[in-house]
């Protein structure tokens, strides 16, 4: 009996939560969908229901890493798509220690819900390593939700399905909590092996997750315009607009501005990086970093079979992909001794990848030593961003 009453007050107590997350998202405002687009917050990350609102015919998806969050400069998309006054907007999506395998399973979970069938990503030669990717780093990234919405789609074939599948367990395989986290998965939506408790229990908790996820991107949104959270991270644009759209800006007065911004960020060494991430990351360890790199490699990886997976997935759900070849700092890896041939060669292969499969490519690789493309050793600068955003938006008008 006392069994009995126990399940029925655990019941209870989750109707009254799910009736109070319910009644809380009716008592906030609608989503931003501006604030949202460019938003990099957890709540945006993995939820397919949001995403799926942002994805509309007038979007590109634009996946990438930790370069997303960087967003100091007048010429990063948040910075510089921040009102809205134009024909199309990014949807940004990836943070730190996102891979193409993460972003290949993204994709397949939202192509159901894209209006546009244009994808851009944004590689770092950085994730091309002979080690590849580590597994605790994977883990942390790794979106559950987004998982288990590839293995619904009934458009992916079961081979890619497999494929991916497999990826993730030869990645997690240390992972216990999180492997068995994927088998629940599988078993509910792969092979359909599933037992009646495992099915109920997924059926009381799917809605339960999605009202939660609902309630969290409300309530983010909501204290961003409460708080004001959002301004504090925009800078005066530099630009006059005049109530047009901001793809109005030429090509030439965007590079103009991004030069005179990095020139005045970069001060206090000559590698090309920012002053403070030199300050913080590199001014300390610079004497033991000498000649640090010269056994690293590029030319190697699993990450090219993740590449080749995520462009498989592209092709299965007839998404349009164009892929961005961002450089290394020049100065910096010469000064590592990371070899010349290596970073030649990961160009090189990006190339041919894309050459094989007929794949649109912006190729940023002979700006290795062009001041201000990037920020610092790894990630986009003032120039850097305005390349790839004019190539997006012409990339989205020819579509």
């Amino acid at each position: 009996m006392k069994r009995i009453i126990s399940i029925l007050v655990a019941f209870a107590l989750f109707l009254a939560t799910v009736s109070f997350i319910s009644h809380q998202q009716k008592a906030l405002d609608e989503v931003d969908l501006e604030i949202m687009r460019y938003d990099l917050s957890p709540a945006k990350q993995d939820n397919v229901e949001l995403l799926g609102q942002l994805l509309d015919q007038n979007t590109v998806l634009t996946m990438g890493s930790s370069e997303l969050s960087t967003i100091g400069e007048s010429t990063h998309p948040v910075q510089f798509y921040k009102d809205g006054q134009h024909e199309f907007d990014l949807v940004l999506l990836g943070q730190g220690y996102t891979q193409c395998l993460n972003q290949a399973i993204s994709l397949a979970a939202l192509a159901p819900s894209m209006e546009n069938k244009q994808v851009v990503l944004i590689l770092s030669a950085q994730w091309f390593t002979e080690d590849h990717i580590d597994p605790g780093a994977f883990a942390s990234v790794f979106r559950i939700n987004m998982y288990r919405e590839m293995l619904r789609n009934p458009d992916l074939s079961d081979q890619l399905k497999m494929q991916m599948i497999e990826r993730c367990h030869e990645i997690l395989g240390q992972d216990d909590v999180l492997t068995e986290r994927l088998k629940v998965q599988e078993q509910l939506y792969w092979n359909h092996s599933a037992n009646i408790l495992e099915q109920a229990t997924e059926m009381i908790r799917a809605p339960f997750l999605e009202y939660q996820r609902s309630y969290q991107v409300r309530k983010h949104t909501k204290d961003i315009k409460d708080d004001l959270d959002w301004e504090q991270y925009l800078v005066d644009r530099p630009f006059e607009l005049d109530g047009k759209s901001a793809t109005c800006i030429s090509f030439e007065k965007r590079m103009e501005v991004a030069e005179m911004e990095g020139r005045a960020s970069v001060t206090n060494n000559d590698f090309g990086i920012e002053d403070d991430y030199y300050n913080e990351y590199m001014k300390d360890s610079y004497e033991e970093r000498k000649d640090s790199e010269v056994d690293s490699r590029f030319t190697v990886s699993k990450e090219y079979d993740d590449l080749n997976l995520f462009l498989d997935v592209c092709d299965e759900l007839g998404i349009e992909p164009m892929l961005v070849s961002v450089p290394v700092n020049g100065y910096w890896y010469d000064y590592t001794g990371f070899p010349s041939e290596e970073r030649e060669g990961y160009y090189q292969n990006i190339v041919n990848i894309c050459d094989q499969r007929d794949v649109q490519l912006l190729d940023l690789s002979a700006y290795e030593y062009t001041d201000y493309v990037l920020r610092d050793i790894m990630h986009l600068g003032w120039k850097g961003w305005v390349f790839i955003e004019y190539e997006i938006e012409q990339f989205y008008k020819h579509h």
